[in-house]
C-alpha cells in the first residue's frame, strides 16, 4: 500500500505568512513565547488532540512512514493551562510540557471531538492528566513494528496491558471522558496511532492561524 500524502493544511503553510503580529507586554507581565511564529491558542480548547509533523524530514518521520504510513510522528492533548500539553514521551513517560517546546521543529494539526460541551472537552484533558507518571510503553512500539510486518494486531483491548504511548494516551483520555461512547478503533483488535488520529472522521480539524511574534 503506498504511503498516503499528508493532507494540505492551512495552518502548516501559514507559518511564513502569519495572519497577525503579537507584541508582548512591555513589563513582560504576560506570557511571552520565544519562537518567531506561534499559533493562536485562543482557537484551541482543552482536550483538543495535537498531531505533530517534523518541519524537516528525519529518521523518526521515515520510521513513522514505514510503520503507520503517515508523516505524523507524535500526538498530545492540549490542556489549556499556560499553554500546557499532556504527552507520553520515551524520556519522561506521561507528563505535562509546554506547547512551545514542541513547535520549534514541528508543524501541528489540531483535531477535536465534535459536539462536546466545554466541560466535556476539559474532561479529556483531565483524564489525560490522571495518567501522569505512567511510564512510556516501549514494548508497545516494538509491538506496532511487529504488527506492521506480520499484519497482526494485539488480541486485547485492556488499556493497562496495551501500555501508554502518545496516541494511546489520547485514546484512553477520550474513552474515559466520553464514557466509552467514542471508540477510535476500526475493530476491537485495532491499535490507535497518530495516523489514525489524523484520518478518522470521528474528529474534526480545528483551523489555526499563526501569529508572528514581534520583539519590543
Amino acid at each position: 500500500m503506498p504511503i498516503s500524502k499528508p493532507r494540505d493544511l492551512l495552518c502548516w503553510d501559514s507559518r511564513t505568512q502569519a495572519s497577525a503580529t503579537w507584541m508582548p507586554s512591555p513589563n513582560n507581565s504576560s506570557w511571552r513565547p520565544n519562537l518567531e511564529f506561534y499559533p493562536d491558542t485562543l482557537q484551541l480548547l482543552p482536550g483538543d488532540i495535537l498531531l505533530f509533523q517534523p518541519l524537516k524530514p528525519g529518521l523518526t518521520q521515515k520510521i513513522s512512514q514505514a510503520f503507520q504510513r503517515s508523516d505524523f510522528t507524535h500526538a498530545a492533548i492540549y490542556c489549556g493551562f499556560d499553554h500546557e500539553i499532556c504527552e507520553a514521551t520515551p524520556m519522561d513517560g506521561v507528563a505535562l510540557s509546554s506547547l512551545e517546546d514542541s513547535l520549534e521543529h514541528y508543524c501541528v494539526l489540531a483535531r477535536r471531538v465534535p459536539g462536546l460541551t466545554f466541560e466535556d472537552c476539559s474532561r479529556i484533558a483531565i483524564e489525560a492528566g490522571k495518567l501522569r507518571g505512567k511510564p512510556y510503553a516501549f514494548s508497545k512500539v516494538f509491538q506496532l513494528a511487529w504488527n506492521r510486518f506480520t499484519t497482526l494486531y494485539p488480541k486485547t483491548d485492556d488499556a493497562a496491558q496495551l501500555g501508554v504511548i502518545c496516541s494511546t494516551l489520547c485514546e484512553h483520555a477520550i474513552i474515559a471522558a466520553t464514557k466509552g461512547r467514542l471508540c477510535l478503533r476500526r475493530n476491537k483488535d485495532d491499535v490507535v496511532t497518530p495516523a489514525r488520529l489524523g484520518e478518522t472522521g470521528q474528529l474534526v480539524d480545528v483551523q489555526i492561524a499563526w501569529t508572528r511574534v514581534k520583539r519590543p
